[in-house]
């Protein structure tokens, strides 16, 4: 159990110029990719969409640039997001207040194996396009399950072979290379199968989505 306190939440200070500038970098580069064959907003939506329905209290993992930030926003819900990068956390919040819809989202700089949440905090938990990033992700499966509620919701999802394959391409494009730890969809379902978790399994085009239903009483 991690028993440190909850840092206060990230706030970064920027100015509209600043934000209109991100927001022609976000949306260019939006553009490349949805060419290559990914529409990023399109993509979380369905996603989402997929997940039905989300209860609060809500927690992102993996903000990133702010993609399904910008489509929990969109859809009207409130929630936290935590990334261990604060650049990205200003990304995410410089796109939100573009589309006026900062007030939505509470940031916080936090690594995924060491959530500073109480338990059973939350009664959904999303995270998207997260996991193929995470070197080592069984401390941040873990975590995930001691602040899940009871009957709460954890939403995984993440680029399958052809989704993985698009994206190394566009970033070798880029000139980079794209992060790729190898985590399979498995390995994840593995994890909470054992915990008594109910499972529903969705292959999509681009991607895998696992919806995990916590058990009322925790399995022995």
């Amino acid at each position: 159990m991690n028993d440190k306190p909850i840092p206060l939440p990230y706030a970064p200070e920027f100015t509209l110029e600043a934000v209109r500038e991100n927001h022609i970098i976000f949306g260019e580069r939006n553009e490349r990719l949805r060419k290559a064959g990914l529409d990023n907003a399109a993509h979380r939506t369905a996603i989402l969409k997929a997940a039905g329905e989300l209860e609060p209290d809500i927690l992102e993992i993996g903000t990133g640039s702010g993609h399904t930030a910008l489509a929990l926003a969109t859809a009207g819900r409130a929630f936290i997001t935590v990334d261990k990068d604060p650049a990205y956390l200003r990304i995410a919040s410089m796109n939100l207040t573009h589309e006026k819809l900062r007030s939505h989202a509470t940031f916080y700089e936090m690594e995924a194996a060491h959530l500073a949440f109480p338990p059973s905090q939350f009664h959904t938990v999303i995270c998207i396009n997260f996991f193929h990033h995470a070197e080592n992700f069984r401390p941040i499966l873990s975590e995930i399950h001691r602040v899940l509620a009871p009957e709460g919701k954890f939403i995984a999802a993440d680029f399958n072979r052809e989704g993985l394959d698009l994206l190394a391409r566009f970033h070798q494009e880029e000139g980079r290379v794209h992060e790729n730890h190898g985590i399979r969809k498995g390995q994840i379902q593995g994890f909470f199968d054992k915990l008594g978790y109910s499972i529903h399994v969705r292959d999509e085009s681009l991607t895998w989505i696992l919806i995990c239903r916590k058990p009322a009483q925790q399995v022995a």
